[in-house]
């Protein structure tokens, strides 16, 4: 069949290809979950483009408001989107245009295959990734916004999704149970953000990047993480009868932390509460300046260690780290918050109980701030910092240093479960459900009801 667009025979109809394409769509769910259908979970995946462009893999239906029929969208045919002042133009090459009223859906014909995406670049505003092209499965809402850019949503049943999601976060060659883990992990996290809402926009339950969880479709799919999900399929985590959320970063350095030190706005969540990351007693208070320097300055035998079997090259070099600011980058990276001149001093004023800081002061020649919590001072810096458990030193002498040495542990928030922690765990031979139980604390491990 020659690749174009082709518009539905007037037989075929609204009443006819929607219910078979929502069975195929569900088919796949039966059993994951008792007395209830398999979630739908809508994805944030470009936030704001002028332009779109996609190529289906297999054959699907264009639909909205504006449109009588569905409009066939065949295998291998690139198609663009792009806003307009009055809705959004389709096309498919110079000479064809069509206005199209928003919003948007784009529906699969069968439940295979997928369609591409060009130029997405998961982790916004953290440099993680290039752009790249990325296939993803389900369908896709395109929405007009009212800055006049289009907005790109993916449409996707749970399951489905964690496919996009468990490689992404953790890998595909680390070992199955950890595989497993984050699977449960992502799992739970994600049925506990659909029904609270705490990642929700107008359109979407959750974006793609690692402020939510990081989603990057098909792309990186393999057998293994599909085993992974299919393995554990259904299972999320409970804490006192209730899903839990399952927040996890990339490495704890060593202690995880406190969620309410990491957000001071949301109530205690007493499954996710700082603890050492390995085995045996531990009594350093970490929260202490004198402690938290012996600790950034120390590889201590956690888990997460470097050195254990099980961690990949790549996930090793952020258990501790060390970066030199310039005095005038120091300055430049405080003027996006507030003026202060040349920087004389960074003070901590109150860490967590991983040595995470939750309030940093900068003083400067025009006055002084404080930041905080934990995620503003990482992103106060351009690249981010890789967290916030660091101490403070200075090179130069006399009121104003000509740099700042920052020496630190870890990469992320800490709070809950660390993956290069479970990496290491699973290489020892523990279970998914071991690794799970000690990252977050009091939990059940049950299939959702």
């Amino acid at each position: 069949m020659e690749n174009r667009i082709f518009q539905i025979p007037s037989t075929i109809g609204h009443r006819t290809w929607r219910p078979v394409f929502l069975a195929v769509l569900f088919l796949f769910s039966a059993g994951l979950f008792t007395g209830a259908e398999e979630p739908i979970v809508r994805v944030q995946i470009l936030p704001s483009q002028t332009h779109i462009y996609l190529t289906p893999l297999a054959d699907y239906l264009l639909t909205g408001s504006g449109i009588d029929r569905p409009v066939g969208m065949s295998a291998g045919q690139r198609v663009r989107f792009h806003s307009a002042t009055e809705g959004i133009i389709l096309s498919t090459g110079p000479a064809t245009a069509r206005r199209l009223t928003p919003p948007l859906q784009i529906k699969q014909v069968s439940a295979q295959d997928g369609i591409r995406i060009e130029k997405v670049a998961p982790g916004v505003d953290w440099a993680h990734e290039n752009e790249k092209f990325r296939t993803y499965p389900g369908g896709l809402e395109i929405h007009l916004l009212e800055d006049g850019n289009l907005e790109l949503i993916s449409v996707v049943p749970l399951e489905e999704y964690l496919r996009g999601v468990v490689p992404f976060e953790i890998g595909s060659t680390v070992p199955m149970e950890a595989l497993k883990a984050q699977a449960v992990a992502a799992r739970s996290e994600t049925i506990h953000a659909l029904r609270t809402r705490k990642y929700a926009g107008e359109h979407y339950d959750l974006c793609s990047d690692i402020m939510c969880q990081v989603y990057g479709g098909l792309t990186r799919a393999t057998k293994r993480t599909d085993e992974a999900i299919r393995s554990t399929q259904g299972l999320i985590l409970f804490y006192n009868g209730q899903v839990a959320a399952a927040l996890y970063s990339a490495n704890c350095g060593g202690h995880t932390e406190h969620a309410e030190n990491a957000w001071p706005d949301n109530p205690p969540a007493p499954h996710c509460v700082g603890h050492y990351d390995g085995e045996g007693a531990f009594d350093l208070d970490l929260s202490q300046e004198s402690t938290i320097r012996q600790w950034v300055q120390s590889k201590p035998k956690a888990y997460c260690h470097p050195d254990n079997p099980g961690i990949p090259e790549y996930a090793k070099r952020k258990f501790r780290w060390q970066r030199r600011i310039p005095a005038n980058e120091m300055q430049s990276c405080l003027n996006k918050h507030q003026a202060l001149g040349r920087i004389k001093e960074l003070k901590s004023l109150r860490r967590g109980v991983s040595g995470r800081l939750i309030e940093l002061e900068f003083v400067g020649e025009k006055g002084s701030t404080v930041i905080g919590p934990e995620l503003a001072i990482r992103r106060l810096f351009d690249p981010p910092l890789y967290s916030a458990a660091f101490v403070v030193d200075v090179e130069g002498s006399g009121p104003y240093p000509e740099a700042f040495i920052l020496q630190g542990a870890g990469s992320g928030h800490g709070v809950g479960m660390c993956q290069i922690g479970v990496m290491a765990m699973a290489a020892q031979g523990k279970t998914f459900r071991e690794i799970l139980t000690h990252y977050y604390q009091g939990v059940e491990i049950n299939i959702i009801d």
